[in-house]
């Protein structure tokens, strides 16, 4: 029985049924991520006119999510979780109406709402996950929330890009704003419990007892590194296919789903990583992200293979998606989830403020080659900081 729950086909049986109604949260959730995947850095791309400009954006959005992050344990303690919950199903409504309408000030504030939204909806969400889910389930229950996600990842970004193309530049953002509207309801229908946080520190102090603990900062800084490499693909790539392939919009939206598609795998990757460990996953994973990332910044011609290495270090990097927040979810302290949960997530925030804000100055004198260069440095740097897991993790 314990070996046909573990084999890979098998691993999102893992997790009881009665996760389900909590993975099918954020799957919903995503969504709506997924159809902007593509379809927004290609209307900033096609708002500004130049990539740089988009990385500014993208730069100006993240700052907003990030004080999001840092800022809502104390919003937490004043608030139960389900209202902070339907603050964040609010913004992931307005801030694809903002972005529609196709304007610098609209994509700069929705797409800043649209950030906060993502910070304060995974967080509760990842909150519910330490309530509810058994430490020993973890594992099992993050490759049940990436399975039942795969839909949307594969869907989004080829849907987001032909409904513009067919339907209006603005369908996919009213789509996205539909999809935050139907996780509203589907969160209230499970009938939250009014859960609040009776004591929670400052930012600053939560961020210095997170600071304060090895293993805590090892799993902010691999899952920021991880998180850069895909911030660089869905903002980068599609440019990439777009600006310097030429391939057509609906193209590069066809093959960003087709990336996605490898969620698919990442029960594959997890079953993995628990045979052979975490550890080893996660620097194979490391490691062969940054060897197959660099071609990019060579090829160029012919465009179909210099779109293949793409999507060939797609999939190398979603070796790293095997272990999920499972380093940190292994780490944290019980008394500690809340706080440290608020501190953990802002990898997110990190990596969506540092990769723009980094690849807008590199192509302000390089060209777009000069962000994959980058990002095989930045993986190649994380593969040796994963050594630091433990042996056995």
């Amino acid at each position: 029985m314990v070996r046909a729950l573990n084999s890979p086909l098998a691993t999102p049986k893992g997790a009881s049924l009665s996760h389900l109604p909590i993975a099918g949260l954020f799957a919903l959730a995503i969504a709506g991520r997924a159809l902007l995947l593509t379809a927004m850095p290609l209307q900033a791309l096609h708002v500004v006119g130049d990539p740089a400009l988009v990385s500014a954006i993208y730069f100006a959005g993240s700052i907003a999510s990030l004080c999001t992050s840092l800022t809502l344990p104390l919003l937490l303690a004043r608030l139960p979780r389900p209202r902070v919950f339907l603050l964040g199903g609010l913004l992931a409504i307005v801030g694809p109406l903002l972005a529609a309408i196709g304007s610098v000030p609209g994509l700069l504030f929705g797409l800043a709402a649209q950030m906060a939204s993502v910070a304060i909806i995974e967080i509760t969400l990842n909150l519910f996950v330490l309530d509810r889910v058994p430490r020993r389930r973890l594992s099992n229950f993050e490759s049940l929330r990436l399975f039942m996600s795969a839909a949307s990842w594969i869907a989004g970004p080829f849907l987001g890009v032909w409904m513009q193309e067919h339907l209006g530049h603005g369908a996919p953002f009213l789509a996205a704003a539909g999809g935050a509207l139907l996780l509203v309801v589907a969160f209230l229908a499970l009938k939250p419990q009014a859960v609040r946080q009776a004591s929670m520190a400052s930012p600053l102090v939560a961020v210095g007892r997170y600071w304060r603990q090895p293993r805590l900062r090892l799993a902010w800084f691999l899952a920021f590194g991880r998180s850069c490499w895909w911030v660089m693909f869905f903002v980068y790539g599609p440019i990439f296919l777009v600006d310097q392939l030429g391939y057509t919009r609906e193209t590069a939206g066809a093959i960003a789903s087709a990336v996605m598609g490898i969620t698919l795998l990442v029960p594959l990757w997890g079953w993995i990583g628990r045979r052979i460990t975490f550890r080893r996953l996660l620097i194979a994973g490391y490691t062969l992200s940054a060897i197959s990332t660099l071609p990019l910044a060579i090829v160029g011609h012919p465009a179909w293979l210099a779109a293949g290495l793409l999507i060939l270090a797609s999939v190398l990097t979603s070796l790293i998606d095997g272990a999920g927040n499972v380093p940190f979810l292994r780490a944290v302290r019980p008394l500690q989830k809340a706080e440290m949960t608020a501190v953990f997530m802002t990898y997110r925030d990190g990596s969506q403020l540092a990769a723009p804000g980094l690849f807008g100055l590199l192509l302000t004198w390089f060209p777009l080659a000069s962000v994959f260069i980058a990002t095989s440095i930045g993986m190649l740097g994380l593969s040796f900081l994963a050594r630091y897991l433990p042996r056995r993790f």
